[in-house]
């Protein structure tokens, strides 16, 4: 997080000046425990009551040193310090504001990128439903037709009557009646004729 690496960059630099201008205010483990433990009502019976006062002791409190009330540089140092977090933090609170406008705006951006996604998913599948629906239909048609055909239904013969033909098996067979007018005579056997005139 942003904020977080400034104010440990922050801590870092004022600690490193406390410890360099003033080594002996350091607190060591067990008084920073203690310090720890103290209410604010505590802190402010220690140094003497001012808000101003107890404002420095617990920013040096956090940075791991003791304040000396009547050490006029160690106040200037601290003031310094405490007018570079001021700065810090409004400069954290706009850039988290800026941040705070981009991410609405993206969300926004997505939001409508998401709708118009599902308008078009929506859109195919109402295309894909119908393409279904009809494919179905048809199915359905052609199972029903398969089905009475295979049913064992004959199909009716045609009315001869109507115009109808019959197919060639099914057509009575034609009686053997000649003409015979119209067959040629047949001639005698040889030698019949002239037996007739020899008698």
């Amino acid at each position: 997080d942003y904020r977080q690496k400034m104010e440990r960059t922050l801590a870092v630099r004022h600690r490193a000046e406390l410890d360099h201008s003033f080594p002996r205010l350091a607190l060591d483990p067990a008084k920073k425990a203690a310090r720890a433990q103290e209410s604010e009502t505590d802190v402010l019976a220690r140094v003497g009551g001012s808000q101003e006062q107890l404002k420095f002791a617990n920013h040096l409190t956090a940075l791991g040193f003791d304040l000396d009330v009547g050490n006029s540089r160690l106040q200037l140092l601290v003031t310094r310090q405490l007018n570079e977090r001021a700065v810090f933090d409004q400069h954290v609170l706009k850039h988290t504001a800026r941040l705070m406008d981009a991410k609405r705006v993206d969300m926004a951006k997505l939001q409508g990128l998401l709708q118009r996604t599902e308008q078009a998913v929506n859109a195919m599948l109402a295309v894909v439903d119908k393409k279904v629906s009809a494919a179905h239909q048809l199915a359905a048609t052609a199972n029903v037709y398969s089905t009475h055909r295979g049913s064992g239904s004959a199909i009716p013969p045609l009315n001869t009557a109507s115009g109808g033909s019959l197919p060639p098996s099914s057509r009575p067979s034609r009686p053997a009646t000649g003409n015979t007018a119209m067959r040629p005579a047949t001639r005698p056997a040889s030698g019949s004729t002239g037996d007739v005139l020899a008698s």
